[in-house]
């Protein structure tokens, strides 16, 4: 393949995955929005985090009237402990090599 080609396939894939991001991205919204009608009746609504530490997402569900949370899942406290765990599987392996 010639370089113009390949530079072209890899701008092609590159908007391919932009746009399916993106759809993704719609997707979730969506769901979110579903998700926050249904809850409204309950009188909560739910926030979507991202935990950069332990690389994982969480929910957390708030009151209507006073914003106070009610619950996030996973819990802070399982979310701190997923993270020692990941350090102390680190130090394991960086010792046995």
């Amino acid at each position: 393949m010639l370089k113009s080609q390949t530079d072209a396939k890899t701008t092609a894939d590159a908007k391919k995955a932009e746009d399916d991001s993106t759809k993704n991205s719609g997707s979730l919204n969506t769901l979110k929005e579903d998700l926050n009608k249904q809850l409204s009746s309950l009188g909560v609504y739910a926030k979507f985090g991202f935990d950069d530490k332990t690389g994982s997402m969480y929910v957390s569900v708030y009151s209507q009237d006073s914003n106070q949370l009610i619950r996030q899942m996973p819990s802070a406290e399982a979310m701190k402990m997923a993270d020692n765990v990941k350090e102390l599987m680190g130090s394991i392996l960086n010792k046995k090599t």
